[in-house]
């Protein structure tokens, strides 16, 4: 109860999100979600906003929130990520995007409610073995009741998959995927097909940047190795669009004649803000820039064929997390940017179960502010 006693609906709930006077404090509340012809359920919530006022746009300042339940039937209005990180404004950007922003406290779509209360629903999520694949795995299993397909190069070497896939085997499945092989990517996808028919997510999420040992990420033009960049090229943008492509053919069930505008699957790419052209103010990171400059031109052309079938195609900026990949480079980070795995899974989830047809082909961070190319 939150609004002068009384419980409130999903409309006095947006309402309150927007305008409840609160700052920088918890506030304990008993939210009760119910519809006709749905289920119901209470969870409890506590929260902390504050905002900032711009001359353009009004901001969320600071987010925390606390979920017990993240399955729920009916109007659902938010799905909350779990993580008690506070994050910062995301820095404005050099440039305009096209695309509308993403509310992140609208109501969570139909066609994802649908998405994650069904158990036949399939997400297939590449680079699961570690960091935010392995995140996505984590928080799939807990906020969905689909079935997760589990994709890495060496699945007999993820210990960490291998102790969730024995804890959930209805539900996970490991499998191999080595995105540089087309081989590999073409056995992955018959493998998907054949076991499942359907493919409702693709969170393509296997990417490379370089490390102490590696040519990259480059520096400078001297640093450019010629091969370093191809194999950045193939991970980052090659891998992704061929893998999406051979899963395309079943991830569009719904005849978009009838339903255009309920999306049947949605293809996730996560890119990077460094992958934006008209927001590159520093130069440097050659192959990496490229290769996420490169999915995102593959994200927006997919999406013009994937939505005439009735499916979603957007490419995501994750924020500086706190993986192996980012591991050699945080210490130029200040430390309130640098997000917990669980943060940035989270949000990424939440603002997937909110985007729509208008916002398809687009390049959005993770507060869901769409981003230029």
């Amino acid at each position: 109860k939150i609004v002068n006693g009384k419980t409130v609906n999903v409309c006095s709930f947006r309402t309150t999100m927007h305008f409840f006077p609160i700052l920088s404090m918890r506030l304990p509340a008993r939210i009760a979600l119910a519809a006709p012809a749905y289920y119901h359920t209470f969870f409890d919530v506590g929260y902390a906003l504050s905002r900032s006022q711009s001359s353009h746009h009004q901001h969320i300042k600071h987010m925390r929130f606390f979920s017990r339940d993240y399955r729920t039937r009916g109007d659902l209005t938010v799905s909350f990520s779990s993580s008690s990180f506070e994050p910062p404004l995301p820095p404005e950007s050099l440039g305009r995007s096209i695309f509308p922003d993403v509310d992140m406290s609208s109501a969570v779509t139909t066609s994802a409610l649908a998405r994650n209360s069904e158990p036949s629903t399939v997400y297939v999520v590449t680079g699961s073995n570690r960091g935010i694949g392995f995140g996505f795995v984590q928080s799939l299993l807990n906020r969905t009741s689909g079935r997760i397909v589990a994709c890495c190069r060496n699945p007999d070497d993820a210990d960490d998959l291998s102790t969730l896939a024995g804890r959930y085997p209805e539900r996970l499945y490991l499998t191999r995927l080595d995105l540089s092989d087309q081989l590999s990517v073409e056995e992955t996808a018959d493998f998907v097909s054949s076991k499942f028919g359907r493919v409702d997510v693709l969170l393509n999420v296997a990417g490379i940047l370089g490390g102490v040992d590696d040519p990259g990420p480059e520096r400078s033009l001297r640093a450019v190795d010629r091969t370093w960049a191809e194999t950045s090229m193939s991970i980052n943008a090659i891998g992704p669009l061929m893998f999406a492509a051979a899963l395309a053919p079943i991830m569009t069930r719904v005849d978009p004649r009838k339903n255009a505008k309920v999306p049947s699957a949605v293809v996730v790419n996560v890119s990077a803000r460094v992958g934006s052209i008209s927001d590159n103010g520093l130069g440097g990171w050659y192959s990496y820039r490229m290769s996420k400059a490169a999915l995102n031109m593959a994200t927006r052309t997919m999406s013009h064929e994937l939505l005439r079938r009735g499916a979603i195609a957007i490419a995501l900026h994750p924020g500086t997390t706190e993986t192996d990949l980012s591991a050699p480079y945080r210490s130029s980070v200040v430390s309130e940017r640098i997000f917990p795995v669980d943060f940035t899974v989270g949000q990424l989830l939440d603002l997937v179960d909110r985007v729509k047809s208008d916002h398809t082909g687009g390049f959005y961070d993770w507060a869901g502010k769409a981003l230029p190319f």
